[in-house]
């Protein structure tokens, strides 16, 4: 709610959560443990479906991308309702792949060496931040 600029006010243990005209959406009393309880409820309940053409995608990605084998094994046991069979075991899943990608192992020993104090500088550059400086710099380095 604050990304879409509404506003929270706390004063004499309450909670005014405004918009951004300043109208009240809500005003909860601090409650025991100092803590506020907002219990928000929507007029008319909602289902969202997903709409995926192939069967075995779905159930690959709603198990938390189980391998194929695993998939199939559990097709041929009927071990999930609606899980009938599976149509292709060819998943080719953008984040299983990239979940499985892995980075060389770093060197034991530097093959260089400086010889004098700041002949050799590491940093690392960051940036563009939201959060800007004093400055109003978004970006920013650091040296190790």
């Amino acid at each position: 709610m604050l990304e879409k600029g509404c506003e929270i006010k706390m004063k004499d243990c309450t909670l005014a959560l405004l918009d951004t005209h300043e109208a009240m959406i809500a005003k909860v009393i601090m409650i025991k443990n100092k803590m506020f309880l907002l219990n928000i409820e929507t007029d008319m309940p909602k289902c969202l479906k997903a709409c995926v053409k192939d069967e075995t995608w779905f159930w690959h990605v709603r198990l938390g991308h189980i391998s194929s084998d695993n998939l199939k094994m559990m097709a041929q046991k009927k071990m999930l309702k609606g899980l009938l069979s599976i149509i292709h075991l060819n998943l080719l899943c953008e984040r299983c792949l990239m979940g499985k990608q892995f980075c060389k192992s770093f060197l034991k020993e530097s093959t260089s060496r400086a010889s004098q104090p700041l002949q050799e500088i590491y940093a690392d550059i960051c940036g563009p931040i939201q959060a800007c400086s004093f400055g109003k710099k978004i970006i920013f380095l650091t040296f190790y």
